[in-house]
């Protein structure tokens, strides 16, 4: 599973996750950190990644879209820095890995997970 980090969460999590064992890269470093959230979407969907963000936006956009790609990771939490959520975030991943390769929108709050399978009809 490849991680796209969106600009609203620190470029500090590539090295953080990079160190842990994923792939993983920040928006910035790929493209134009101004694009609209559905072009980052489709990025993500053409190139197989899934969406690690603190924007409900992307949650909301994905539902709509009714497609089963990318997987989409909404962290709602008080930090969203590696120092904040580090461990339990990886261990979300760890656990939920499977899922989010078949496309998955995962909410994560820190303490719970829900996972609603792609795409969500609600």
């Amino acid at each position: 599973m490849k991680l796209l980090l969106d600009m609203n969460l620190s470029p500090l999590w590539v090295g953080y996750l990079h160190a842990l064992g994923w792939e993983v890269e920040h928006w910035g470093a790929l493209g134009d950190g101004r694009a609209p959230d559905e072009e980052i979407l489709a990025w993500a969907r053409g190139n197989g990644w899934a969406v690690v963000t603190a924007d409900l936006d992307f949650g909301r956009l994905t539902v709509e879209s009714g497609l089963a790609s990318p997987s989409v990771v909404l962290l709602r939490t008080g930090g969203t820095l590696p120092v904040d959520i580090g461990p339990a975030l990886a261990a979300s991943f760890e656990r939920n890995r499977d899922a989010l390769d078949t496309g998955t929108l995962l909410v994560f709050d820190g303490e719970r997970e829900r996972l609603r399978p792609l795409p969500y009809f609600g």
